[in-house]
């Protein structure tokens, strides 16, 4: 029983990896709409902004953690503190 257990949530674990893979295979160079940013709300955690924009094109981590979603680090990038979003700018 408690190795059925084990094997349960083992496959669980694999089921939700393939799913993030899948996820990440969809992923384009192109910053999300301008519609999507206006989602976000402080606070969110990292899958809350993944299910919105996607996976990021680049992260900086270091006290604060910055995901950029364009290749201009000026703008199109969310801000988490302490792994919840803190704050973000908006494609222009």
């Amino acid at each position: 029983e408690q190795l059925e257990n084990r094997v349960s949530i083992l496959e669980s674990i694999i089921a939700n990896s393939n799913k993030k893979k899948s996820k990440q295979a969809n992923v384009t160079a192109i910053a999300p709409k301008l519609q999507s940013w206006r989602k976000l709300k402080k606070n969110m955690t990292f899958d809350d902004v993944i299910d919105i924009l996607g996976e990021p094109l680049r992260i900086r981590s270091g006290s604060s953690t910055y995901w950029y979603y364009s290749k201009n680090i000026s703008h199109s990038y969310v801000s988490f503190y302490q792994d919840v979003v803190d704050g973000w700018e908006e494609p222009q």
